[in-house]
């Protein structure tokens, strides 16, 4: 776990889908967490296209009740007419370092209108 001006609540997040037979992800994300708040931000890359992405997530049994670790996050790419990115999701394991996340991704692309869906599982990386 890395640092911040709050202390030890930071984690980081390296995760991907399973690599096709030359190395290549369809979906992965470098994510920073504070763990104190639930704020999270960083990149999702999905088909070799970098987002800048903020978002939250809950912790399982941080309260009652809450029986599952959960995430959403969205930002756009860099393009002026940009593409625009959601992902959520459900965690399995600790919420400071997740053996695997259940995304699901959708992406707009301002300049066609088209909207395009995703789903797949993030391991670590």
């Amino acid at each position: 776990m890395g640092g911040d001006t709050k202390g030890e609540y930071m984690s980081h997040w390296q995760m991907g889908t399973e690599p096709d037979s030359k190395g290549n992800r369809d979906l992965t994300i470098d994510i920073q967490t504070d763990d104190s708040v639930g704020t999270l931000k960083g990149t999702v890359t999905f088909q070799d296209r970098p987002y800048s992405v903020t978002g939250h997530w809950a912790a399982e049994g941080s309260v009652p009740g809450r029986n599952y670790s959960c995430l959403a996050m969205c930002g756009p790419d860099h393009d002026p007419a940009p593409e625009m990115l959601t992902l959520s999701g459900t965690l399995v394991g600790k919420g400071y370092a997740p053996d695997s996340i259940q995304a699901n991704v959708t992406r707009t692309d301002s300049k066609t209108g088209l909207q395009y869906g995703y789903g797949g599982k993030l391991l670590p990386m």
